[in-house]
């Protein structure tokens, strides 16, 4: 009997040397990051589907914005 047991198909990290996003993609996953207000600019990525099972965002990552 499996308990907690939980897939982790898509994972985020960062490249602490670019100061980039990391996409890592598992079992044929796709991540769509074109709708209007998606996380995509915060994590430095372009608006695109990603679906290679390695991805290193185009920009650096972007979380030091604050909207007050």
């Amino acid at each position: 009997m499996k308990q907690n047991v939980h897939e982790n198909n898509v994972t985020i990290s960062a490249n602490t040397n670019t100061l980039k996003a990391v996409l890592i993609l598992e079992n044929g996953y796709q991540v769509d990051l074109r709708p209007d207000h998606s996380v995509s600019s915060v994590l430095g990525f372009n608006n695109a589907v990603y679906s290679s099972d390695y991805q290193e965002s185009e920009n650096p990552m972007n979380i030091l914005s604050i909207n007050s």
